[in-house]
């Protein structure tokens, strides 16, 4: 069995995410997310929202195919 990252099926799975929204306030942790997100989905566009009115306001534009939420 191969991990992850050798695995055909989860590339195709990550091919599939086109679109992410991260929902998180502090700049640092919204910096990591995206990253991780554009390691994990390179060809995905990547909208970052600071506070859930924000969030809000961006789902009225898109919806994404992954969201990334903090509830801290």
């Amino acid at each position: 069995h191969q991990g992850a990252d050798g695995d055909p099926a989860s590339r195709a799975g990550a091919s599939m995410i086109r679109d992410i929204l991260i929902v998180e306030d502090l700049v640092r942790s919204q910096a990591r997310l995206e990253d991780a997100s554009r390691i994990a989905f390179p060809d995905a566009t990547i909208h970052v929202a600071d506070c859930i009115a924000a969030a809000e306001l961006a789902l009225q534009h898109h919806a994404p195919d992954l969201c990334l939420l903090d509830l801290g």
